[in-house]
């Protein structure tokens, strides 16, 4: 792409009705020129005439084609998501075991991610989507649909008891996370793209081929001068395939839950560095049982995080799909933050590095995509409100965190509340002491 779109070339244009071929050359460079204009200029300030002068082209022949700007400019775009997310068609070589394929996709979306002109164009779009929800909504699923089928397919061959879980996760961690971290300035260029695939496979609750998951995570956890795998090792544990076999049976299941029943309420009670005797004390189950459950305490957290986030997307997926739906999934959020003080506060206080947390994160922000779309194509909220924005928002309610008792929590939660919507300028229902479950004043 040129650095100034005025300095192209304009093509000289023949006489007479174009053939076939150069028919489609005229479209090509209509879109590439399009596209290069839109977004150097922005979608306001770039003009017809500009995009015919520079494509050699006239405006009749633009509109022989597009009836609008606006139509040029949802085609240009939609060409060229097309095309960089053509190679997610090309396969990984033959020969490689399902976590390798899903390493090299990996690698291949991480490249495409990170290229400047998906970036830019990530961000055309992001400016304009109050103008074109239903193009952000379709080049959403457009990406969507390609990663998650190709991730869905490698998985089932794993056996993965929850493929659409997994294949989910890595759209947000290897998409929506990187393209908007890189968008707002901050990308990642130190990603580890295999412990990353890793956590996507235990959170699928499938086992990497050739591995045994005891041996996978001893070697995680030993990898010399390597924090990061050792943490990915925790993750994968607290994502769902256990420190066991990989099917468990109806009793072992059950002392998971009771587990993380008691952990939630031992931790509420007396914080995140509770005793975990006392938790298992309180399951009615040993402590074997809990270790064999649980690597250790941040891996017990970890599967408490996973939990919430499991009733998130539930609560996302019943939303009535209208412009409130955004305001309605936040009060959701906003009533659970009291009742869960100090888990929260362990999360927002824990490094980004852990990449538990990452994927957690970009899975949480996954959640929001939709609702968000919607507040902005229904006026409910900020026109430039994009998904991350809701971390943001969200992070406002942690001021509940330092209040001491339960109804000074709900004073300053009700404050917060306030101000987060006057931030967003959104629309959503007011918080009561009735709509509050309050904990106590641990």
């Amino acid at each position: 792409m040129s650095d100034d779109a005025s300095s192209m070339s304009p093509v000289r244009r023949s006489a007479g009705r174009p053939s076939k071929v150069r028919s489609e050359e005229i479209e090509r460079g209509l879109l590439d020129t399009a596209r290069s204009v839109f977004l150097q200029r922005g979608y306001g300030a770039a003009t017809l005439n500009e995009i015919a002068a520079i494509a050699g082209a006239s405006k009749r022949t633009i509109y022989s084609r597009y009836t609008s700007k606006a139509e040029l400019f949802e085609a240009a775009i939609s060409d060229f998501i097309a095309q960089r997310f053509m190679p997610l068609e090309v396969g990984a070589p033959e020969g490689r075991s399902a976590r390798e394929r899903l390493v090299h996709f990996g690698r291949t979306l991480s490249g495409i991610t990170g290229d400047p002109e998906t970036v830019a164009v990530h961000r055309a779009v992001a400016a304009e989507q109050a103008r074109f929800p239903d193009l952000v909504a379709r080049l959403h699923r457009l990406g969507h649909e390609r990663v998650t089928a190709r991730v869905g397919v490698e998985l089932e061959t794993l056996h993965a008891r929850h493929p659409g879980r997994g294949s989910e996760l890595f759209y947000a961690m290897f998409v929506l996370t990187p393209l908007q971290a890189a968008a707002d300035g901050g990308a990642d260029t130190q990603v580890d793209i295999a412990a990353m695939v890793d956590i996507v496979l235990h959170a699928a609750g499938c086992i990497p081929e050739s591995t045994p998951v005891e041996a996978q995570l001893r070697n995680m956890n030993g990898s010399p001068g390597s924090p990061r795998a050792g943490a990915v090792a925790r993750a994968a544990v607290g994502y769902g395939s256990g420190h066991g076999a990989t099917h468990r049976r109806a009793d072992a299941l059950g002392n998971r839950s009771k587990l993380l029943d008691a952990a939630e309420a031992v931790f509420l009670e007396s914080g995140v560095n509770a005793s975990l005797d006392v938790v298992a004390e309180r399951a009615g189950v040993g402590r074997a049982t809990l270790f064999r459950n649980f690597a250790d305490r941040q891996a017990l957290i970890n599967s408490l995080l996973e939990r919430s986030l499991d009733e998130l997307e539930r609560e996302a997926a019943a939303l009535v799909p209208d412009a409130l739906a955004l305001g309605r999934l936040l009060h959701f959020i906003a009533t659970r933050i009291v009742a869960h003080a100090p888990l929260t506060e362990f999360w927002l206080s824990s490094g980004y590095d852990d990449p538990s947390l990452r994927a957690a994160l970009a899975r949480f922000t996954g959640v929001f995509e939709q609702p968000v779309a919607w507040a902005v194509a229904g006026g409910a909220c900020r026109a430039d409100l994009v998904a991350s924005d809701v971390v943001f928002l969200v992070s406002m309610f942690s001021g509940v965190l330092y209040a001491q008792g339960a109804e000074a929590r709900l004073v300053q939660l009700a404050r917060a509340w306030r101000m987060a919507c006057e931030a967003a300028r959104l629309h959503a229902p007011p918080l009561s002491s009735q709509t509050l479950p309050i904990a106590g004043s641990a």
